[in-house]
């Protein structure tokens, strides 16, 4: 996100001009609520995992293998040395959320009691609503732990001719994941119309508040026809990668394990994980239901329709070349947008997953293979009993590689950057990412 240089002799707010009313009651009044809202997600169980089935000698029964909440989490996670999903948990989505609407507050009524210049106070502001997306991480992690961790046998294995062996596991998603992403939701929300609200310009030119820019009628800035087809391609090209980042799988999981060769059918064993396989997935998975359905929406919106509104938005600024009040309301629209899409939040959930998956899953799957820790490692025994395909050392073991999507999704980042320093240069306003 870029952050304003405009300096009130160039155009920005005096030092006597005030906080609109609107913002300056009813802001401290979202940001108790959101809190909140926060609180209540943070300290309400998020995520359980759920296993049912039958084994033979009443080995396994159906039960909660575990739940958590945020506090919890951290110490599970912590516990288990899964120090990046820590991270994750604890600082971009347990504290972070919080520094960012008390940060997003007090910037307000800095400008407001005239301790805060206007332009200063908007470039905090951007920095602020740069960061404030990672807190989204946490909510990504999860949809994706939710499908690789949905393992089941497709039905009963028969043993023998005399016993049956069947497990579904899966992870049952809460109300306080739900209410987790919207207090996001809502935070990025609050502090893009905080950049809205607060008076930026006293010139006569509409000024786009966001990545928008002065339009100055009559002057075109230097190289304006280059700058203009750059930006142009940019959006374009941005756009297309996040169809194909979209399509083309992220990362590919091959899972083994005792655990993991029981999975039928045995092409669910190797999980290629697209944005739109995430999704259908956890729409079709053992603990699909409301809440799951939710955050499905969320991320689809948050990993490809804002991403992809943002670069579509931008080619109708670069191609608007008659009418600057639709290139206007375009980068407002695309400012918006911008502010939650979430393309980079994707890339580092993913770099996390592919670094320390082997850690998270004591984590997820805990000690569910202790009953048959005398048995899955027996080729002999296994092979008699007609399972001689899912005898391991290991309970599960998944493996995780990137794949061609994560570099498509990287080069829309570079894109959407590209594409705002170009109509920077367009429109003659410098400004800083």
């Amino acid at each position: 996100m870029a952050s304003s240089s405009i300096s009130a002799k160039d155009g920005g707010c005096k030092q006597g001009d005030h906080v609109p009313s609107r913002l300056r009651i009813c802001l401290p009044l979202f940001v108790a609520a959101d809190l909140s809202l926060l609180c209540a997600a943070h300290l309400l169980k998020g995520a359980s995992m759920q296993v049912s089935g039958e084994a033979p000698l009443g080995l396994l029964q159906p039960h909660t293998a575990s739940e958590d909440n945020l506090i919890s989490a951290a110490r599970r996670l912590g516990s288990a040395h899964a120090w990046v999903s820590f991270a994750i948990v604890v600082g971009l989505s347990g504290l972070w959320p919080y520094v960012k609407l008390l940060a997003t507050l007090l910037v307000v009524m800095l400008v407001d009691a005239r301790r805060c210049a206007v332009d200063q106070g908007l470039r905090y502001l951007w920095i602020i609503e740069v960061l404030g997306k990672y807190s989204f991480a946490d909510v990504f992690l999860t949809c994706i732990n939710a499908v690789i961790f949905d393992i089941s046998t497709g039905g009963k294995y028969r043993i023998m001719g005399l016993f049956n062996l069947e497990l579904n596991m899966w992870m049952e998603l809460h109300f306080a994941c739900a209410a987790l992403i919207t207090a996001v939701t809502f935070s990025a929300f609050l502090t893009h119309w905080a950049l809205h609200e607060l008076p930026q310009m006293k010139s006569e030119a509409d000024v786009a508040v966001g990545h928008g820019s002065l339009d100055v009628p009559g002057v075109d800035p230097p190289n304006w026809s280059r700058y203009r087809i750059l930006a142009a391609v940019a959006a374009l090209c941005g756009a297309g990668l996040v169809v194909l980042g979209s399509v083309l799988p992220l990362a590919r999981i091959e899972r083994g394990g005792f655990l993991g060769n029981l999975i039928r059918p045995t092409d669910d064993r190797s999980l290629s994980l697209s944005v739109f396989s995430i999704c259908s997935r956890m729409l079709h998975s053992g603990g699909s239901n409301a809440v799951s359905t939710i955050l499905v929406v969320y991320f689809f919106a948050l990993t490809v329709v804002a991403p992809l509104l943002e670069f579509l938005l931008l080619a109708v600024d670069a191609f608007s070349l008659r009418s600057g009040r639709i290139a206007r309301r375009a980068r407002m629209c695309a400012g918006w947008a911008h502010s939650f899409g979430c393309l980079d939040v994707l890339l580092i959930v993913v770099g996390a997953l592919v670094l320390e998956l082997h850690t998270v899953v004591k984590f997820n799957i805990g000690d569910e293979c202790e009953p048959f820790g005398s048995l899955m490692g027996d080729k002999t025994l296994l092979r008699l009993a007609g399972l001689g395909f899912a005898a391991s050392t290991s309970c599960f073991d998944p493996r995780p590689s990137l794949a061609c999507g994560s570099a498509a999704v990287l080069g829309a980042v570079a894109l959407r950057w590209a594409a705002w320093r170009a109509h920077e240069a367009m429109h003659g306003v410098q400004k800083d990412d």
